[in-house]
């Protein structure tokens, strides 16, 4: 289970890494791609167009629109180039409930500085930037029922013994974030974003109880031949965005995220042969039988990742394994292809 989840909620977070390498450039509304223009005019719903620049990261184009509202309020939106809404600045009060009472109790004496709701995924989640009493940058990440998915924290406030730990994976390389990542299951990580000598934007996981390294961002050509090819061929038409590689007990995995042709995010893990250990999948794209035995099983409760796994048959096939969130706690299970319920996870 804690494999998974680990899976997960690292997941969620690459796609907001700030340490990227980013280039950005200004552009006129009238010279990007039609859906983008079509987009623009309707998300500025009334509101007056400011500036619009053009950013490229890991080989991904998106456009990052800043406006002011009818209320006179400075806000921005991101859109992928096919005109697709990635994310959206709101106010406190378009927030869901729980997500509003979460950021009040989370800023404390603090300033909230803005909210980013995040739609690249299949459930939203909300980046909340906001300045401390000292005047520090902070951030923090909830998910839509206001649960902290993760947390911008001082390397002076980890640990002792995972401090050590991060300290000699870094080495002689500059560390420039620690976020400290809650799972589902209730176990922590920390996920450290540095520069490595060369230049180059990386970052790592290490175990929240005693910083035991758990995995370790590396480049496409860093990943043994088998892992190259398997990821090009799974990948196809998309756009590779990140490389993890999970130090798990039975053997090196690999976890690779990258950006579908509509633009959304989406990952898969290898094995160190080349094999295909698992593929993430929506719920609307499973085997019909298989979404309805989700939603029987699932209820009233939250589907947060559904993986087609290809490492063990169950009832004579690959099953889907399903993370989901019931009553307030994790319920995780596995499905047949033909829907078949193969019982809760350990």
């Amino acid at each position: 289970m804690y494999f998974r989840s680990f899976i997960f909620t690292v997941s969620l977070l690459v796609a907001s890494n700030a340490l990227a390498q980013v280039e950005s450039k200004a552009v006129e509304l009238k010279s990007t791609p039609k859906p983008v223009q079509k987009a623009v005019q309707l998300w500025l719903a009334g509101g007056t167009l400011d500036s619009i620049d053009q950013v490229q990261e890991k080989g991904r184009v998106t456009f990052e629109v800043d406006f002011t509202n009818k209320d006179d309020k400075d806000r921005d939106f991101t859109l992928a180039a096919n005109g697709t809404l990635l994310s959206l600045e709101i106010a406190l009060a378009d927030a869901p409930a729980p997500v509003q009472k979460a950021i009040k109790t989370e800023v404390g004496t603090s300033t909230l500085d803005s909210i980013e709701k995040n739609l690249d995924a299949e459930d939203p989640t909300y980046d909340i930037a906001i300045v401390t009493k000292e005047g520090q940058d902070r951030d923090f990440t909830l998910d839509e029922d206001g649960k902290v998915v993760s947390r911008q924290v001082d390397l002076a406030e980890v640990p002792a013994a995972v401090e050590h730990n991060i300290k000699a994976q870094a080495g002689s390389n500059t560390i420039d974030d620690v976020e400290k990542i809650f799972h589902s299951d209730n176990t922590v990580s920390y996920q450290v974003g540095l520069t490595t000598k060369d230049g180059l934007p990386r970052s790592f996981t290490v175990a929240g109880a005693d910083g035991q390294l758990e995995s370790m961002e590396i480049g496409l050509t860093e990943a043994p031949a088998p892992v190259q090819q398997a990821i090009t061929k799974e990948i196809g038409n998309g756009q590779f965005e990140s490389l993890d590689k999970i130090l798990d007990p039975d053997g090196a995995i690999y976890d690779a995220s990258y950006y579908t042709k509509a633009g959304r995010e989406r990952s898969f893990t290898v094995g160190a042969d080349g094999k295909v250990n698992s593929r993430e999948v929506d719920l609307s794209s499973a085997p019909q039988p298989v979404q309805q035995t989700i939603k029987q099983q699932v209820g009233d409760g939250k589907v947060q990742r559904i993986d087609h796994s290809f490492t063990e048959k169950e009832d004579g096939a690959f099953p889907f394994e399903v993370q989901a969130e019931k009553d307030g706690k994790p319920f995780d299970f596995s499905v047949s292809p033909k829907g078949k319920f193969l019982g809760m996870d350990d």
